[in-house]
C-alpha cells in the first residue's frame, strides 16, 4: 500500500464528505479544545481573509460616569485596533489499492481518514504552540514574540511565583478574562507532587479538576516541552474549517511528499506520475482552510524551565 502524501496533478476528485473539524479534532489537539473554552469562532467562508475589530483600550476610556439630574453626560473616545486573520490551506492526499480498499476489514477508508486527522492535529499543535513567525502560507504562532517567564527553581515556591508574575502581566494590560494553562503530562505529574512544609500535596486536589489556581488546564503531550502555556481564550480568534474528504480512482497523482508545483515537472522526473484508474488505486484526499491570532499583544504568557520540577 502506497501511504505518500502527494499533489493533485489530474482529474478532479469526487464522492466528497465533510465533518465538523472542532468535533473531529478535539480529542486529538490542543488548539480546538483551546477554542472550545471560549475562544472567538470565525467563518472564513470563501473569503481569504477576515479582518476582526477589537476594543484597543485599558483604561476604562468609555465608562460611565456619574451625573446628576438635568447634568450633561460626557462624550468620551477611546481606541480600536483591527487583527487580520488568514485562511491557510492545509492539503494532503494518500492512496490505496482497490484490493485494500474493497476488501479490508476493518474498512481502511476510515482508518486511513483517521490517521489523516491524527497527523493533521500533531501539525496543528506544533505551530500554533510555538514562536514561529507567519509565512505566506502559515499563520504564527501563539507564542510568537511572547519573551516568556523563567522560573526560578523548581519548588512550589518558585511556580507560584511565576505563575502570579504571568497572571500580574494579564492584569496590567487588562486582560485575563478568561485564562487557559497548557501543559505536558509530566509537568502537570511534577505539579501534583509538590508538597508543602507539612507533607499535604499543594496542588492534587485542583489538578485532579483539571485546574490549577482556579484556571483551567488542558494536558497533551503536543504541548511545549518544560512550559506552561497560559493563553487568554477570549483575547484569540480561531478559523478551524471544516475539513473535506474526497475519494477517487481516476486522478493522475504526483507521488512525491514534496512535489512541484503545477504541472511542470522538471526536475522531479515524470515516472512519478501514477494514474489511480491505470494502477487500480483509489487518492484520498483531505483539504481545510484554518487561521488564529491573539488579536492583542500579551493575551499569552508562558513559564519555561519546568521540565525538572
Amino acid at each position: 500500500m502506497q501511504l505518500a502524501p502527494t499533489s493533485l496533478l489530474g482529474q478532479e476528485l469526487v464522492r466528497p464528505a465533510y465533518a465538523e473539524f472542532l468535533d473531529l479534532l478535539r480529542p486529538m489537539a490542543i488548539l480546538p479544545q483551546l477554542a472550545a473554552k471560549g475562544g472567538v469562532s470565525l467563518t472564513f467562508g470563501g473569503d481569504n481573509q477576515v479582518i476582526v475589530p477589537f476594543y484597543n483600550g485599558s483604561t476604562n476610556n468609555l465608562a460611565g460616569a456619574f451625573i446628576g439630574e438635568g447634568q450633561t453626560i460626557p462624550v468620551k473616545k477611546t481606541a480600536f485596533g483591527s487583527k487580520t486573520i488568514k485562511s491557510n490551506k492545509l492539503g494532503v492526499i494518500t492512496v490505496c489499492t482497490s484490493e485494500i480498499l474493497k476488501a479490508s476489514v476493518p474498512a481502511i477508508e476510515p482508518i486511513l481518514r483517521d490517521a489523516i486527522l491524527r497527523d493533521t492535529a500533531a501539525v496543528l499543535d506544533a505551530l500554533a504552540f510555538s514562536a514561529t513567525a507567519a509565512t505566506a502560507t502559515a499563520p504564527a504562532g501563539l507564542l510568537n514574540g511572547v519573551a516568556g517567564t523563567a522560573a526560578a527553581g523548581t519548588t512550589a515556591a518558585d511556580v507560584i511565583a511565576a505563575l502570579k508574575t504571568s497572571l500580574n502581566a494579564f492584569s496590567a494590560a487588562n486582560m485575563g478574562r478568561n485564562p487557559v494553562a497548557i501543559m505536558r503530562p509530566n509537568v502537570k505529574l511534577g505539579l501534583s507532587l509538590m508538597m508543602n512544609a507539612t507533607g499535604q500535596f499543594i496542588f492534587a486536589n485542583e489538578l485532579a479538576n483539571n485546574r490549577l489556581l482556579g484556571i483551567d488546564i488542558i494536558t497533551s503531550q503536543s504541548a511545549p516541552a518544560g512550559d506552561i502555556v497560559i493563553v487568554d481564550v477570549s483575547e484569540v480568534y480561531f478559523g478551524l474549517g471544516a475539513p473535506s474528504f474526497a475519494v477517487s480512482d481516476t486522478a493522475a497523482l504526483q507521488m512525491n511528499d514534496t512535489p512541484a508545483t503545477g504541472p511542470d515537472l522538471t526536475g522531479k522526473g515524470t515516472k512519478e506520475v501514477a494514474s489511480m484508474f491505470q494502477n487500480d488505486m483509489y487518492a484520498i484526499r483531505m483539504i481545510s482552510h484554518v487561521g488564529w491570532a491573539d488579536v492583542r499583544g500579551g493575551s499569552v504568557q508562558v513559564i519555561t524551565g519546568l521540565n525538572a520540577i
